[in-house]
């Protein structure tokens, strides 16, 4: 594990403080392999919307040598790789792309350039999730399936700030609405004036490598902020952190753990090792998406 730190470490530090702006593509993209690569990430600018951007995107792999492969692609914010066995999935706007012995580029409906999920499953499917904004009074999402035999587009509503796989299905948990919001009030599971959420979706998205739309169920929480975008799956539910808001201002980090199956939600207040309570995270975070191969 030190030996991999440090090849990435002193591969990243070459890279941002080179001479050039922006590193230089140092191989095709359907020339690049898997061969002897140990770990990958993405460089790409953010708020390609808000600031100045050039428009593009890398994928840099990381050789047992401590080389490097840099590959070029489209702007891609919050960037996500993952790894099967032996292969490296990643996208842009415009395409999806395995990596193993070769490459597969394969074509996609131009998507948003805002990445919420990816997955790639043993079978060679790619499963990515791409935020789209706001949609009359809902929020849309764009799904999108693809494999060697071509790639399905879809919408699917809410904003998934969180994520997780299970069993190879993805899940989203966000605020109700649209269709959801109208569900949450049949339900009974009212909206409050707070800073921030107040009830909580988790809907299943996917069976399989197919769409499946389906909300499993809605809570009502404290009021609240989702502070980490992906949830590790163990044993059918969803675990991610998240941040209770006080009247005071004072913040109280907890553990959400999402039942997959009956939808039930417990929150664990983190505490230390003396039982005192842990500092609320701050609310600037810095996120690092990347693979190591398994």
């Amino acid at each position: 594990m030190k030996k991999l730190w440090w090849l990435c470490s002193a591969s990243l530090i070459a890279l941002l403080t080179g001479c050039s702006e922006t590193p230089e593509p140092t191989t095709p993209t359907r020339d690049a392999t898997t061969t002897d690569v140990i770990a990958a990430f993405t460089i790409s600018r953010q708020q390609s919307g808000v600031v100045e951007s050039d428009g593009k995107g890398y994928v840099v792999l990381v050789k047992e040598d401590g080389g490097t492969s840099v590959i070029e692609t489209t702007i891609m914010q919050h960037a996500q790789l993952d790894w099967n066995k032996d292969k490296l999935a990643f996208s842009d706007t415009e395409n999806d792309y395995i990596v193993g012995t070769s490459t597969e580029v394969i074509p996609t409906d131009t998507k948003t350039d805002y990445q919420q999920a990816l997955s790639l499953s043993d079978d060679g499917t790619v499963i990515g999730l791409y935020n789209d904004g706001y949609e009359e009074d809902s929020y849309v999402e764009q799904l999108i399936t693809s494999s060697t035999k071509g790639s399905d587009f879809t919408e699917v509503e809410g904003y998934f700030q969180v994520t997780g796989f299970c069993d190879g299905d993805l899940y989203g948990i966000a605020e109700p609405l649209g269709k959801y919001q109208a569900e949450a009030e049949r339900q009974g599971v009212e909206a409050k004036e707070a800073d921030g959420y107040t009830r909580l979706m988790l809907n299943q998205l996917t069976s399989g490598t197919t769409v499946e739309e389906e909300n499993v169920s809605i809570q009502a929480v404290n009021s609240s902020g989702q502070e980490s975008t992906d949830a590790p799956c163990v044993d059918g539910s969803l675990y991610h952190l998240a941040s209770i808001y006080a009247d005071s201002g004072e913040t109280t980090p907890v553990l959400r753990i999402w039942d997959t199956d009956s939808g039930d939600m417990t929150e664990l207040e983190l505490v230390t090792a003396d039982g005192e309570p842990v500092t609320g995270p701050d609310q600037s975070t810095f996120e690092i998406n990347g693979a190591h191969r398994k």
